[in-house]
């Protein structure tokens, strides 16, 4: 099941039926998992806090009661929709609470992530220079702006530069430099 949390079809509403084509967007696994997860860890009354707390035009968009607010892995959906539930989460946070906060979710996620939905993507780009190479193109395949490049400086340092991404928030940024830190250390453990 893509996504975990036994996805169905009927799950959510149409996804970017309101985006501009050109609004920069995400993929629906980039975030899915992350909202199983909170759910999890926080409960059902803490999904509908979460929901309440959402500008209205990205409640719209979610299904409360569904499992990850109803968001799908394959549709697109505009960015300010996960950079809204990233700033719901995170955002009465200090940004040094926020960041190691960002960081565990971070970790769980990718983990989960990497022994699910890309488990075989993972098994492909096992060493830090083919994930360095493939690096632009799983960019593309979850988001629809920018351009995303990891420089691996020296063993044990890599440089992770993002242009050009209109999509781009300060937390989901945090969150992107996490989720390399995080596959790197998965590659560790293989």
């Amino acid at each position: 099941m893509a996504g975990g949390g036994g996805e169905q079809a009927g799950d959510a509403k149409k996804p970017d039926a309101k985006a501009p084509e050109d609004e920069p967007r995400v993929k629906g696994a980039a975030f899915r998992e992350f909202l199983l997860w909170y759910e999890e860890e926080r409960g059902a009354e803490a999904m509908l806090a979460l929901w309440q707390g959402l500008p209205r035009a990205e409640r719209e968009r979610l299904r409360p009661g569904h499992p990850a607010l109803g968001v799908l892995a394959s549709p697109w959906y505009p960015s300010p929709l996960p950079n809204a539930i990233l700033e719901a989460v995170y955002g009465g946070l200090t940004p040094a609470a926020r960041r190691l906060a960002i960081q565990e979710a971070t970790r769980v996620v990718t983990g989960r992530a990497l022994r699910g939905l890309y488990r075989v993507v993972f098994e492909t780009v096992t060493t830090p220079e083919l994930y360095a190479r493939h690096l632009p193109r799983l960019w593309r395949q979850l988001h629809s702006s920018g351009e995303r490049e990891l420089v691996l400086e020296r063993p044990g340092l890599a440089r992770s530069v993002v242009r050009d991404w209109p999509g781009h928030h300060p937390m989901l940024c945090e969150l992107v430099s996490f989720t390399t830190a995080a596959v790197f250390e998965a590659m560790k453990h293989e």
